[in-house]
Parts: structure tokens; sequence; C-alpha cells
């Protein structure tokens, strides 16, 4: 599926305006294999480096 199609199901399941803006972007660097990882389960959590954050603050 593609973003735009999950986003039109969730607006219809939850009663949101469809063009309500939303951001989509790629699950790491693989993000197909880490997407089936989280559907099995096996995948359950996911971090981000503290200083990424900062950087783009700068």
């Amino acid at each position: 599926m593609r973003a735009e199609e999950l986003w039109k199901a969730y607006c219809e399941k939850e009663n949101i305006d469809i063009d309500t803006p939303y951001k989509a972007w790629g699950f790491g660097d693989a993000p197909d294999q880490l997407a089936d990882l989280v559907l099995t389960g096996i995948k359950t959590a996911t971090a981000s480096a503290y200083d990424l954050y900062f950087m783009e603050a700068c």
C-alpha cells in the first residue's frame, strides 16, 4: 500500500478530513524488510540518534 492509500483508509476509519496534512517517510534503510519485521511482531520498537535531532535544530 502506498502512503496515500494508508492515509485515506485511516481518515475514513477515524472520520478525519482527507485533506488534513500529513508527512510520510521511508522506514530506515530497508523499509520493506523493517515493515515485515513489524508486521510479524519481531520488531516492536525503534530509536533515533539523539545527536541527529540536535544537528537538525542548528
